[in-house]
């Protein structure tokens, strides 16, 4: 899922996914630079701009892109602005992210009942973090439909609080997860599928040792995990009737991991090597829609070469900035 805060940045943003040739969420975002994360705020998006975008590049349902709304959610912005933007969501047919329910904001502002109650919770309203809800609220979005991402790597590193896979499980959910910051984290779904596998486990193991229980037999499966790095996700993103399963008539979307590396041979449990040893580096072959992208661990149609040299490009631009003084930059701009 990608999603723009500038409307500069708009175009390039879909640009760049459509040259990636993946699969995607374009999660708009909006645009804006000051007064931006408070609760206060209702800067929200220009209604011209919106339609234009998804007029111009979503205006059809069979393309690998997916438009969708990244809005800041009430613990963001102000709640009459949340609600216009779930609303336009809805209008739009898209898929309405938003991170809510964690830190010390989860317990105290119950954000999960005030959207249940005010009936904006839907199928399309996908929820990111959650890990401090009241349990009561883990229901109400099971309940909903609404979905919830799991971000397990950077919740564990930001102190939002352990992450909520158990939680929503235990509620009647299914969790998906995703990736955070990934200037911080790893950007690979195999780091995902690990973090939440183990953080939940200890988070379980932990209850028992402090009932001065030893534990036993482990509470979350490889197999659900994988669920949710696949198939949920694919259900919570609108995109279940296209991907997510090996099922005849939907779009091949495929990964295929090498099973004669040392770190996965030899193979016993499939379900359990991949979530529990394999790394990006044990991907051999990739298809999206069919299309032949990656090939005996090279990528195929992509000249890597020019993109090292841009990202460098950019990387030390970016450096020169930060090293310049304040008089230096005022200057510059």
């Amino acid at each position: 899922m990608e999603h723009a805060v500038f409307p500069d940045h708009t175009d390039e943003l879909i640009r760049g996914l459509q040259d990636a040739g993946i699969r995607a969420v374009f999660a708009h975002g909006v645009p804006g630079e000051t007064e931006y994360w408070n609760r206060d705020s209702q800067l929200t998006y220009s209604n011209n701009d919106v339609r234009r975008v998804k007029e111009r590049y979503f205006s059809s349902r069979d393309q690998l892109l997916t438009y969708g709304l990244a809005i800041r959610g009430p613990e963001f912005s102000h709640w009459d602005t949340t609600v216009k933007e779930i609303e336009l969501a809805q209008e739009l047919d898209a898929i309405c992210s938003m991170h809510a329910g964690f830190g010390s904001w989860g317990s105290v502002d119950r954000s999960i009942s005030q959207l249940y109650e005010a009936g904006l919770l839907s199928p399309r309203v996908n929820i990111v973090h959650g890990n401090t809800m009241g349990m009561d609220e883990y229901k109400m979005l099971a309940d909903s439909g609404a979905s919830l991402s799991v971000t397990p790597e950077v919740e564990m590193m930001m102190g939002h609080g352990y992450p909520a896979t158990g939680y929503f499980l235990e509620h009647g959910g299914t969790p998906t997860l995703g990736v955070d910051v990934v200037t911080s984290t790893g950007g690979d779904m195999f780091s995902q599928m690990k973090f939440a596998l183990q953080t939940e486990r200890s988070r379980a193991n932990e209850q028992l040792l402090q009932q001065g229980e030893m534990p036993g037999e482990l509470n979350l499966q490889s197999s659900q995990v994988l669920r949710f790095a696949t198939s949920a996700g694919a259900q919570a993103l609108g995109l279940e009737q296209k991907v997510g399963t090996l099922t005849p008539g939907k779009e091949a979307d495929l990964i295929m991991i090498r099973t004669t590396d040392l770190n996965m041979f030899p193979v016993h449990d499939p379900i359990g090597a991949v979530v529990q040893f394999a790394n990006p580096s044990n991907v051999d072959t990739v298809f999206v829609a069919g299309r032949l992208v990656k090939r005996e661990g090279k990528l195929l149609h992509v000249d890597l070469d020019a993109i090292r040299h841009t990202a460098m490009q950019s990387k030390e631009y970016l450096l020169s900035q930060y090293r310049m003084s304040d008089a230096e930059r005022i200057a510059f701009s």
